[in-house]
């Protein structure tokens, strides 16, 4: 499930707190589309608070009252959208083996109709990073000389054709990294967390987060995790060129210091505050009998809106529903102020499906689920 929860980064001293009771979001619409089955995985806003979603079998440009404007059948890894109304693309094609699909580069116009495309090694994105009348530049995962898989930047013209890359980090060492996000800062830079094994021998996954600049060349790298698996799932820019790191763990040790033993051993939800060193300034464990994650971090007005699901009914989630997703207001001091939620619901596991529009409303992907049928159709919310 997803929901959202705000974190105040003011400095002003707070009172100790009380848990409020559990309340319902306030809905702007609630649609469901039944004819839409496939899971989709983010929500990305246009430029008119139209939005897409993307990480399905198929692409869909919604309206901003939620109306399907146009759906195509592409696999879409990365969506931005164009000043023309339209939206550049990575996607693939193929199943099976990884070895079997094609990855393809592509420009749409407002209709979703493609005016350009480009396919080939060359174009195996992650992301799309910048999109101007001059280059597009994205990232993504390469086979090194060692055939391990590093970051690698990519740099093409305006019209898609491609011009360089080079790898990001060292590509001599025997660990695979696979690039779950990547974030363009303020200043330039740009910022790839990557999901990795501690060593190649172990099976656990930690993840490390790479700083570079537009020519690739790395201005620092640090590792995260403790003994068992955290997962990175976002990460968003606060003030000062600090970090903020959402994401699941299942350590009790390592850089996990919140750890509770009234948690779940299947994994908790996880999140960080880094400074411009990218040292850990706080981290917060949330959870239950059962498992809880964080999906995606917002940051707007000094607050921290983080996406989260569980499937817990306890602890730090105690509402009867399950699963749920809803809002946690925290304090300063990490304290939990009160929680809303949505009723109702299903949310698609591992997701980072919600995005704020221009008039601050949360657009968020959820589903129905059928119990009987054991099936999900798509469901938004664009909540206030």
């Amino acid at each position: 499930m997803l929901g959202v929860i705000l974190f105040s980064l003011s400095c002003e001293k707070s009172e100790p707190n009380q848990q409020s009771a559990l309340i319902k979001a306030e809905i702007v619409f609630d649609k469901t589309f039944p004819n839409i089955n496939d899971i989709h995985t983010r929500v990305i806003i246009g430029h008119s608070d139209d939005f897409f979603l993307i990480g399905g079998e198929t692409t869909i440009h919604f309206d901003e009252s939620g109306n399907i404007k146009w759906l195509i059948q592409k696999n879409c890894i990365d969506l931005v959208p164009t000043n023309e109304g339209g939206c550049l693309i990575a996607f693939v094609e193929g199943g099976g083996s990884f070895y079997n699909r094609t990855f393809h580069l592509a420009k749409l116009n407002p209709e979703g109709v493609i005016e350009w495309e480009k396919t080939g090694e060359e174009y195996q994105l992650s992301r799309i990073l910048i999109v101007d009348h001059d280059e597009i530049i994205g990232v993504g995962d390469i086979k090194g000389s060692n055939g391990f898989e590093k970051p690698k930047l990519f740099r093409y013209t305006s019209d898609g054709s491609y011009l360089s890359s080079k790898f990001i980090t060292d590509t001599d060492t025997k660990i695979s990294y696979q690039t779950k996000h990547v974030l363009k800062l303020t200043n330039n830079n740009i910022v790839v967390g990557t999901m990795n094994s501690c060593d190649p021998v172990r099976s656990n996954y930690d993840f490390n987060i790479i700083e570079f600049d537009l020519n690739a060349n790395n201005i620092s790298e640090r590792h995260y995790g403790g003994y068992k698996d955290e997962y990175l799932t976002d990460i968003t820019e606060l003030p000062n060129n600090e970090l903020v790191l959402v994401g699941i763990s299942e350590s009790k040790d390592g850089d996990i210091k919140s750890w509770r033993e009234e948690l779940s051993l299947t994994g908790n939800a996880w999140v960080t505050k880094l400074g411009s060193d990218r040292k850990i300034i706080w981290e917060k464990i949330m959870g239950g009998s059962e498992g809880a994650w964080f999906a995606k971090v917002l940051y707007k007005n000094d607050n921290l809106l983080v996406a989260f699901e569980t499937t817990s009914t306890d602890v730090d989630f105690n509402a009867p529903e399950r699963p749920k997703f809803g809002y946690v207001v925290f304090d300063n001091l990490r304290n939990i102020q009160k929680i809303k939620y949505v009723e109702n619901s299903v949310v698609w596991s591992s997701v980072a499906g919600c995005a704020y529009d221009s008039k601050g409303n949360l657009i968020m992907l959820s589903g129905n689920y059928d119990e009987y049928y054991n099936t999900q159709t798509l469901r938004l919310l664009k909540i206030r």
